[in-house]
Formats: C-alpha cells, sequence, structure tokens
C-alpha cells in the first residue's frame, strides 16, 4: 500500500528572506507566540537557513521558498502557510508555485514498474541486475497546471513522486493555486490507484 512519505510546496519569485523569518511568521499568525523554533545555518555556505517548528520546516532565498509539512498533516496547511505569507506580502513578484508529494509503496517492490511495456526492461538485464529504474510522465491537467509524475523502481521499494506545477505571474494567481494543495493530493491518490490496476 502506497503511503504519503513527504508533503511540501515551492514558490519562486523574488522574495525577500530577511522578512520571511519566524518572527514576522509569528506576527501574521502562522506560528504562535512562544513557539520554539529551530534554525540551522551552514557557516560558509551561500545556502539559505533551515527553519523548523512542530509541523513545518522552511527554507527561504531570494529565488525559492519550500514549506515542508509532515505527512500526516493535511495538506490544507501548505496552503494556510502560503496565503498568510502573501496575503501580506501582495506585491511579491512571483512566476511558479508547486505542490509535491512522494508515496512510497513497499506492497510492490518484488514486481516491475508500471510501464515496464513501454521500457521493455525487466529486473535482469544481460548487462547486470536493474537496482534503479527511473521513470517519468508529464500530464496538463488544464490550461495552467502541468502534473509530473516520476517513478523510482529501487530493489526495496518504489517511490512516486508528483509534482503539481503552475506558472503565475502574480500573487492572486499563486493564491488561487495554493487552495488547491488538498485537492492536488487527492488527484495523486487517485493517480496512483489506477497505476495499481
Amino acid at each position: 500500500m502506497a503511503k504519503l512519505i513527504e508533503q511540501n510546496t515551492v514558490v519562486l519569485g523574488s522574495l525577500n528572506p530577511a522578512i520571511i523569518q519566524p518572527n514576522w511568521l509569528t506576527k501574521i499568525g502562522i506560528i504562535p507566540s512562544g513557539a520554539q523554533v529551530k534554525a540551522k545555518y551552514k557557516v560558509g555556505s551561500n545556502l539559505p537557513g533551515e527553519f523548523a517548528w512542530d509541523i513545518y520546516k522552511w527554507t527561504v532565498d531570494y529565488g525559492m521558498m519550500k514549506i515542508h509539512l509532515k505527512p500526516d498533516q493535511s495538506p490544507d496547511q501548505l496552503n494556510k502557510f502560503v496565503s498568510k505569507i502573501f496575503e501580506n506580502l501582495s506585491h511579491t513578484p512571483v512566476s511558479a508555485i508547486g505542490h509535491n508529494f512522494i508515496f512510497e509503496d513497499n506492497s510492490v517492490s518484488s514486481r516491475n514498474p508500471p510501464l515496464k511495456k513501454n521500457w521493455g526492461i525487466g529486473k535482469q538485464t544481460k548487462w547486470g541486475s536493474v537496482i534503479n529504474l527511473v521513470e517519468e510522465i508529464t500530464l496538463i491537467k488544464d490550461d495552467v497546471t502541468k502534473i509530473r509524475i516520476n517513478l523510482n523502481q529501487q530493489s526495496d521499494a518504489r517511490k512516486i513522486s508528483f509534482n503539481f506545477h503552475c506558472d503565475v505571474t502574480n500573487v492572486d494567481q499563486l493564491l488561487k493555486f495554493s487552495q488547491q494543495c488538498k485537492e492536488n493530493l487527492s488527484v495523486a491518490k487517485s493517480i496512483l490507484e489506477e497505476f495499481k490496476n
């Protein structure tokens, strides 16, 4: 049975990491006052700081913000995080938003990947054993949404990644797509069921 092991949202644009910090997130109501937020910075590195609190982990730099949510939480929490930030920073130049869901399915590790007919590759070839096979599909859901599905068959499990991607030109479009996070998780689960049949 497929198990959700990761969910996150990525926003691309011209961001200001000096604003999107724990104190400001407390001020706008994402993090409660007095909450313990862990911060991790790599000294001597250009990598953005990593923050973690309760159900969220996030990073933000000048071009990208990535918010991770614990897999057992409702994806509505990702929408809440994004919405509260960009309702307060409504003039931020943004270019894209993506919802990402990663599932692991140990029950199918002994089977070949679902697209085997297309690849013509089994578990054993004359050159050696296949220990990792990656296949990717891109679907067009509507005029603005692309769904990238990555099937990664490893020797012990299969990971199936879904990326729901939307190019945007303003915060209103970003907020509209952000509200679809829960719906997109439902679509991902439906696609998974179709793969199994």
